[in-house]
């Protein structure tokens, strides 16, 4: 079809009632239980992420911005505690270190090395039944404490978990001088 005024064409999506759709089983490539299982999975996403769901509108769930790496807003410096940033591009270092100045940690660590080892003590260290126990215990502990004081106070705690509580018994599971959330340069 033409616009009238500019005379270029301008292509329209046609209607849903035009649509020929014919079954061909002898084609299908997945089972039809697997299909209406990830339909329903669908559904409940662009539910979650939009009221009004319409099936030619990308719901926001799948235009959000998400982290390109996995530790990407998870590290933090364990001088002050401030954030890791990307310095250079496979490199990381305190951001309050690199800009601010404010900061005595002056050093950098690759990346894929600090993935490396997260990794590596997320499958050998943390996921033992011993250690998970151990963790949701403190864990656990941690909700009850700040659930009682936040009873005690009538208000509901502010700042979220105790990352220093959480971060220990973390370290101290693992076994080792490093906690999740936390490298040391």
């Amino acid at each position: 079809m033409k616009n009238p005024e500019t005379g270029k064409r301008v292509s329209r999506r046609n209607g849903v009632d035009s649509e020929v759709i014919h079954a061909i089983p002898h084609l299908k490539i997945i089972s039809d239980a697997l299909w209406q299982s990830v339909k329903i999975r669908q559904r409940a996403i662009w539910k979650a992420t939009e009221a009004d769901v319409r099936p030619d509108k990308t719901p926001p769930y799948w235009t959000q911005r998400r982290a390109t790496h996995i530790l990407s807003g998870r590290v933090f410096c364990s001088q002050c505690g401030g954030s890791i940033v990307s310095v250079g591009k496979d490199y990381l270092a305190c951001g309050n270190a690199r800009k601010l100045k404010a900061c005595s940690q002056n050093k950098s660590i690759r990346r894929p090395d600090l993935d490396d080892i997260v990794i590596d003590l997320l499958k050998n260290k943390l996921m033992q039944s011993a250690a998970v126990s151990v963790f949701i215990t403190t864990y656990n502990n941690e909700i009850k404490s700040q659930s009682s004081l936040a009873q005690n106070a009538k208000n509901p705690p502010k700042g979220g978990l105790n990352h220093d509580a959480l971060a220990s018994s973390t370290k101290m599971v693992a076994g080792v001088g490093f906690e999740p959330t936390t490298f040391r340069l």
